[in-house]
């Protein structure tokens, strides 16, 4: 019920973004709203290098339309999401590699659960980790359990938790790189 009304509240400010109406991000970082289609057209010659903060880089997959921060060193993929208390509706981190290896992920100092969407050097999601939890706040670094996909990845999506089943999101699904 609840992840329907923000479903439906996200696709209402897509439609007052397209009227003109301006919904600029709280932050300096891209943040957006869930939406079932996107505002501009998609382009998959798009590269990550193209992504500003004026022209943020927004990920189409399954039926969901994400503005996206980019973690693309080594430090940023340290830190993902941690320490913040929530992610906006309709935002993630993509996290962009030199090339396709193994990965693993681990959830410290989160506060929220996760869907980690794992994509292949063709775009093409390999493996979701559903609704990784937080931990809990005693929870040591050496306790924290560790989530990878079965293979190699170039790409990592990370999503507030739920949303690869609510949006379609599943193994062989394209990514579609875009701008708003």
């Amino acid at each position: 019920m609840i992840r329907s009304l923000l479903l439906a509240l996200g696709t209402l400010a897509v439609l007052l973004a397209s009227c003109g109406h301006d919904t600029a991000p709280p932050s300096a970082t891209p943040t957006s709203i869930l939406a079932a289609t996107t505002t501009a057209p998609l382009k998959s010659t798009l590269t990550l290098a193209d992504a500003t903060p004026e022209q943020p880089l927004i990920v189409h997959l399954g039926a969901g339309t994400f503005i996206v921060e980019i973690a693309d060193n080594a430090t940023e993929h340290t830190v993902g999401l941690s320490g913040r208390d929530a992610l906006p509706l309709g935002s993630g981190m993509w996290f962009s590699y030199d090339g396709a290896g193994e990965r693993s992920f681990w959830m410290r100092d989160m506060h929220f659960p996760i869907d980690i969407v794992w994509i292949d050097s063709s775009m093409k999601v390999v493996g979701i980790t559903e609704d990784a939890p937080a931990p809990s706040p005693e929870t040591s670094t050496s306790e924290l359990p560790y989530y990878s996909p079965e293979g190699p990845v170039m790409y990592v999506l990370e999503i507030n938790a739920g949303l690869t089943h609510d949006l379609g999101i599943e193994v062989g699904t394209l990514a579609v790189l875009g701008h708003k």
